[in-house]
């Protein structure tokens, strides 16, 4: 299933930055660092990963929700296409550039391994999966409306 294996993805990710974070901070460390020194840099690095946890959780919530529109949509026959549209009041650019975009239902607005560039230039690689529906990134409030 390409939604477990996109979360599988993603947690694998996660714990990879935290491991690499974790190395980063005691690599900082003197060799004489007091007991104390040592467990304020682990927990500095756990608190940062306990934060970035959440996230993930959230977007991946939201990615399911907005999968299971899709899914019910296609199901039912309700709706051919599906328009992105923005939600937040200070939507990034890459969103503003996806609002109002119609798609046919079940057709990847993005391909895993493109790249994404607002206006502004800045640059967003999506390599975690094909996009069908929102989020595009983390903190994405968008939705997929059908029509």
């Amino acid at each position: 299933d390409a939604e477990l294996a996109a979360i599988h993805q993603a947690a694998l990710s996660h714990v990879t930055t935290t491991q690499q974070a974790l190395r980063a901070a005691l690599a900082k460390l003197p060799v004489n660092a007091t007991q104390q020194e040592v467990a304020a840099a682990v927990n500095e690095v756990y608190d940062k990963a306990a934060r970035h946890a959440a996230q993930l959780a959230a977007t991946e919530a939201h990615r399911a929700a907005e999968a299971g529109k899709l899914a019910a949509w296609q199901a039912t026959g309700a709706a051919q296409w599906g328009v992105w549209r923005v939600r937040s009041a200070n939507p990034c650019g890459h969103c503003l550039a996806l609002h109002g975009r119609r798609m046919p239902l079940g057709e990847a607005f993005f391909r895993k391994g493109d790249v994404s560039q607002d206006a502004a230039g800045k640059v967003l690689k999506l390599d975690y999966a094909d996009v069908q529906t929102p989020p595009l990134h983390v903190h994405c409030l968008c939705v997929l409306e059908a029509e």
